[in-house]
């Protein structure tokens, strides 16, 4: 197009006669509603009717009256229009006697609107009646012209522009064809204008041990001014005059400057003095073209250590040394690193890989002079008091317990000036809460920590009220059920570091491609090894999912229980979540032995017989075997089988204490008399090292697979030589059957998010660094 010559020339000398001359006339037969028109290179797309494009690029000389008057119309009504708007160039060949003449005044008021103020003058003498206008053809066009012109840039000719999408097409507008038509007078406030962005802005960080000094500065603009930007910008407006500068807000490094001064509630200054720490992970995200990030060296260097934590060098004793493995010792890399920062973290190894010991071990290395406070399941409390005594690290350990005054005396006891090491369990916490108001730790770890992934119960909220320099969390399963789980966790390790849990749900959980967002933002404080990775001598661990056919009764009893369930719930409008649950947990029972619930119901399910005789073949063929189920009611009346069949038994429940349950799993490792141990689920599921069975049953299926991950692999972990094989024994046709699938989707996030081996923190690259995990 560009190559084409087309020259349109408009003389007014009187009448209106059209020159039009076309370098080739079949270009025009391409495009039966449009006209081509260049100016300076650029091509203009013009669309008019047929009879128009055949009246005037058709004819070139017209001398009838009647039709050149309506030629006139033509130009007046169609094509003056369209040149207008499409900023083609009007030659208008103006008379230099001619007395008429327009003025057009135009202000940026202090509200930011756009007003408009148009004079007509002949002579220089204002025209107050307009139609005088109109009866002079030359008059007309350079009127009709003007109006059209400032039509095309959103403007009339006494008005004004309060919309603030139309007064930056204004602002950002050519007035080179508005300038043709009339003489143009604009206030100080646009005669001065400068349209801009906010220009280079610089975040400056400096660290200092566990706090953060930042503040945002320009060369252009005062911290104040910047707020005051920054302010309009939340406002939604589009742009802000500033002295002479209309700054434009519809920038990406604006918006990123104002989720900084909300996420981190900066002041007028923009400034805050005590951040902490991780705060700098997040700063990257807000760097851009526009805004450089400009941190110390103290800061630069302590991104780096903790990246490179591998490179730590550790000093333990020589007993702890000999016997931590290389992975272990990564872990413990890990913990000092983040505690040297006075940041906090998620210890997340597989079941069975010592995080315990893992833990003792950092412990160790702790120089402050201050009490340090384990919180566990009150079924693992003397474990840990065993483990420490086992590793004799001179550090004097106190399980608190017993009765509500005996509790109290050993916490007022604590001091706060002396490293010692304290055992309480969540619930305990819980109920002696204001005993530890005064009380301020070295270091808070909580064990199990998915026993707080209710970000609203009374256990969540009391952990959090404790104070502590550090915290860690340690949890094979930081993630059971949803990504809230990992939401309270880090709400107890770094308040803040993640966004308010309203934010979080609608950011995380209902946006999956958020996913991966979240877990680079989470990697640096999560460390995830699986045996698979690190232990390589661990003998395999194989699965089995056995579909189990129930009996005919079994079948007869379950649809029926599952019709009535159907019907139940359905014709109520809200159902109840106990409701749910109670049918839910009838449909499970019936699948594993309905005799539990069922009075007078006589026949062994099938789900029993092929325990029973599971069992069976593994002792005779010098297996240990462990037994799982959900239900205690099941392991109590399948224990009573195994006496009647003189297979000796022993069974852990939530009510099984922690000194007993330490002592029965000691004697089932170790000594021969008893080959089978039945646990319930949810005891099971924290604190016991059972390795001495090599065979895993699970009765039923838990609804998530990282429950049963953590049941199976007490019996897969450091110290088994044997291969594992688990049974996961599943009803056919049955409920059992989506209780799997749900397994499934629970275990898809869980990988989602937490990364292991390489995928994790000890994966993590520098380059990483420029994301920052926001």
């Amino acid at each position: 197009l560009k190559e084409r010559k087309v020259d349109a020339k408009i003389d007014v000398n009187g009448d209106i006669n059209f020159t039009f001359s076309i370098d080739s006339f079949d270009f025009y037969g391409q495009y039966q509603k449009y006209a081509i028109a260049i100016n300076d290179g650029e091509a203009y797309l013009l669309e008019f009717d047929n009879e128009i494009i055949n009246k005037l690029f058709f004819f070139n000389n017209i001398h009838d009256k009647k039709e050149l008057n309506y030629i006139k119309d033509l130009f007046n009504e169609k094509l003056l229009p369209q040149i207008s708007t499409n900023v083609i160039e009007l030659n208008v060949s103006k008379d230099n006697n001619s007395p008429f003449s327009i003025k057009l005044f135009i202000e940026l008021t202090e509200k930011n609107t756009l007003t408009f103020k148009t004079e007509y003058y002949n002579n220089d003498i204002l025209i107050n009646d307009l139609s005088i206008i109109d009866s002079n053809s030359y008059n007309k066009l350079i009127k009709n012209t003007y109006v059209q012109i400032l039509t095309s840039l959103g403007a009339i000719e006494n008005g004004e522009i309060k919309d603030e999408d139309k007064i930056l097409l204004f602002l950002k507008a050519d007035l080179t064809n508005l300038r043709k038509v009339c003489e143009l007078y604009l206030n100080d406030a646009l005669k001065n204008k400068n349209i801009k962005s906010i220009g280079k802005v610089n975040i400056k960080v400096e660290g200092k041990e566990d706090l953060l000094a930042l503040s945002v500065f320009s060369q252009d603009y005062t911290s104040e001014d910047i707020y005051k930007i920054l302010q309009a910008y939340h406002k939604k407006k589009k742009f802000y005059k500033l002295n002479n500068d209309i700054i434009l807000l519809e920038d990406e490094e604006i918006k990123k400057l104002n989720d900084l001064k909300e996420e981190l509630k900066l002041d007028k200054n923009l400034t805050k003095e005590r951040l902490p720490f991780f705060e700098a992970l997040k700063l990257k995200a807000f760097a851009g073209n526009k805004i450089e990030l400009k941190m110390d060296d103290y800061l630069q260097s302590a991104l780096s250590e903790i990246i490179e934590f591998k490179n730590y060098k550790l000093d333990l004793s020589k007993e702890l040394s000999d016997s931590l493995r290389d992975y272990q010792n990564d872990a413990i890399k890990w913990m000092r690193v983040l505690a040297k920062y006075h940041l906090s973290g998620v210890l997340a190894d597989d079941m069975g890989l010592g995080k315990t010991l893992e833990t003792i071990s950092f412990i160790s290395l702790i120089k402050e002079e201050k009490p340090i406070l384990i919180i566990s399941p009150k079924s693992v409390l003397y474990n840990w008091k065993d483990e420490f005594n086992k590793w004799k690290q001179n550090i004097n350990v106190t399980i608190i317990d017993g009765n509500k005054n005996d509790r109290v005396r050993l916490i007022d006891n604590i001091s706060n000036n002396k490293k010692e090491v304290y055992l309480t369990s969540y619930d305990m916490l819980r109920q002696d809460l204001e005993n530890y108001v005064n009380k301020i730790f070295s270091l808070v770890i909580i064990d199990e920590a998915q026993y707080i992934k209710n970000a609203a119960t009374l256990k969540s909220k009391a952990v959090k009220d404790l104070v502590s320099t550090t915290r860690f969390a340690l949890s094979g399963t930081p993630i059971e059920n949803s990504l809230t789980d990992l939401w309270s966790i880090f709400d107890f390790l770094m308040p803040g570091y993640l966004p308010s849990l309203e934010k979080f749900k609608k950011e995380y959980e209902k946006e999956d491609n958020k996913k991966e967002e979240l877990s680079k933002k989470v990697k640096p404080f999560i460390l995830r090894r699986t045996k698979k990775e690190v232990l390589a001598s661990l003998p395999p661990k194989t699965t089995n999912v056995i579909k189990v056919t129930l009996t005919d009764k079994q079948k007869d009893l379950y649809t029926a229980y599952l019709a009535k369930a159907k019907s139940d719930l359905f014709s109520i409008e809200n159902i109840s979540p106990i409701s749910v649950l109670s049918a839910l947990t009838k449909l499970r029972q019936i699948c594993v032995d309905p005799s539990t619930f069922i009075e007078n119901y006589d026949e062994m399910s099938s789900k029993i017989s092929i325990t029973i005789e599971t069992i069976k073949n593994s002792i005779e063929n010098s297996h240990k075997v462990l037994v799982f189920s959900s239900f205690t009611s099941v392991l109590e009346h399948l224990r009573s089988y195994l006496d009647s069949e003189n297979i000796p038994s022993y069974y852990i429940c939530g009510q099984t204490s922690g000194e007993l349950r330490l002592s029965l799993a000691n004697k089932f490792n170790n000594e021969d008399k008893v080959n089978v141990m039945l646990v319930s689920l949810k005891a099971g599921g924290t604190g016991l090292n059972l390795q001495g069975a090599d065979i895993v049953i699970h009765i039923d299926p838990w609804w998530n697979f990282a429950s049963e991950e953590q049941a199976s692999d007490r019996a897969y972990r450091i110290g088994q030589t044997r291969p594992v094989f688990v049974y996961k024994f599943i009803s056919f046709d049955t409920i059992e059957e989506k209780v799997l699938s749900l397994q499934e989707k629970k275990k898809e996030l869980y990988n989602t998010i937490i990364k292991s081996g390489k995928d994790g923190i000890s994966g993590l690259k520098k380059e990483d660094i420029d994301y920052l995990l926001s």
